[in-house]
């Protein structure tokens, strides 16, 4: 899909260069977020849609959108790519001693 907003009240869909190659909703995400994003999580193990969403680019970033993560593994952000949240955006692991990120080089995490 890649960078498209969706207006649902008008059923439009529109793109925003430069913000992100593609969009994860998290599973408690409102309605038009989950409308805009590429994939939306389920709360449970979210990392599996989140390294999906990584691995499907080449290069560029990914954008976390709605409210609260929950990851159950590492996440791998290689060279090239950059995983994003919005402000409020909370990303939880869900057991103690799960890493919650693995940084390469030329990867980054903002």
């Amino acid at each position: 899909m890649g960078v498209n907003l969706y207006d649902p009240e008008n059923d439009v869909r529109f793109p925003i260069p430069g913000v992100a190659s593609r969009i994860v909703a998290s599973s408690d995400a409102t309605a038009r977020e989950k409308a805009m994003a590429d994939s939306v999580c389920d709360g449970t193990a979210d990392n599996v849609e989140i390294q999906a969403a990584l691995d499907a680019i080449t290069t560029g970033e990914v954008l976390l959108i709605g409210q609260n993560f929950t990851i159950a593994a590492q996440i791998s952000i290689a060279n090239g790519k950059c995983l994003r949240t919005l402000q409020g955006v909370q990303v939880k692991p869900s057991a103690a001693g799960v890493n919650g990120f693995l940084v390469h080089a030329g990867g980054s995490l903002r």
